[in-house]
């Protein structure tokens, strides 16, 4: 084999090798990474709003409708995202053990309390929305 040759080979080799880590790259990011990142993401809003939202939370029907009518779409539009995310995710048994999201189960539950708290914004139980609101952060594992 000539000296050219062996250049030709090398590079094309590299070129190709290039290829195929870019590839794998960006198939581990879209179907792997990327998901559990947007989870992580609606888990921060689920915190954001559980903290925005607590005074309505833990005084049901203490507010203008408005207000409350907010509080319940934001807890129900989480709860959808939450499990829209969940399902979305591939390999969640892995993610599971390398602890860097909540079991799945959790998260499902987390969201049917989600849509028990939107749902009882208006007219709830204070005691049952305060350990709702508790349980949901031990569930994602929200730090409070």
């Amino acid at each position: 084999m000539s000296e050219l040759e062996t250049i030709v080979l090398t590079s094309s080799l590299t070129i190709f090798g290039g290829i195929v880590v870019l590839v794998v790259g960006e198939l581990l990011q879209k179907f792997a990474i990327g998901p559990v990142h947007e989870l992580r993401k609606v888990i921060g809003e689920i915190a954001h709003a559980l903290t925005f939202y607590a005074n309505l939370i833990n005084n049901p029907g203490s507010d203008k409708t408005e207000k409350m009518d907010e509080a319940s779409e934001a807890l129900r539009q989480l709860a959808g995202q939450l499990r829209a995310h969940i399902q979305a995710i591939y390999l969640h048994k892995l993610w599971e053990l390398l602890r860097t999201m909540p079991k799945q189960t959790a998260a499902l539950e987390a969201a049917q309390m989600l849509i028990g708290l939107s749902n009882s914004i208006h007219n709830g139980h204070l005691d049952q929305n305060y350990k709702w609101s508790q349980e949901i952060k031990t569930l994602l594992r929200i730090k409070f």
